[in-house]
């Protein structure tokens, strides 16, 4: 799993938002340690900026730590990798888009 810091910080934003709290209630704690146990089993990388190849500046935070760290795969539901350019894109840095199901298919193809 290949982490950034902002990545990191957004995972964090998004447990506080109250839409996320109303469903589950996590403690500002429970999330610094959730947050913690992210960067001890991911691979935090140094992300450089790259030229916008997708609408949402969060989802060029992925794009960015995904080539920067040298992923394989990105796991997402969002249409938005699945179309151009973001997708072309990935494709030329060998990084394949998957949903969940996708993601445990090639788990079990490997395994």
């Amino acid at each position: 799993m290949i982490i950034s810091s902002y990545l990191l910080g957004e995972v964090a934003d998004v447990l506080h938002r109250p839409r996320i709290q109303a469903q589950w209630p996590i403690s500002d704690q429970e999330i610094q340690v959730y947050c913690r146990s992210l960067s001890e089993v991911g691979e935090e990388v140094p992300v450089r900026p790259l030229a916008p190849v997708i609408r949402d500046s969060k989802d060029q935070a992925v794009i960015e730590a995904a080539v920067a760290g040298r992923a394989n795969v990105i796991c997402t539901g969002d249409a938005h990798f699945y179309l151009s350019p973001a997708k072309e894109f990935l494709e030329q840095h060998g990084i394949s888009v998957v949903n969940d199901r996708g993601l445990l298919a090639l788990f079990e193809t490997e395994g």
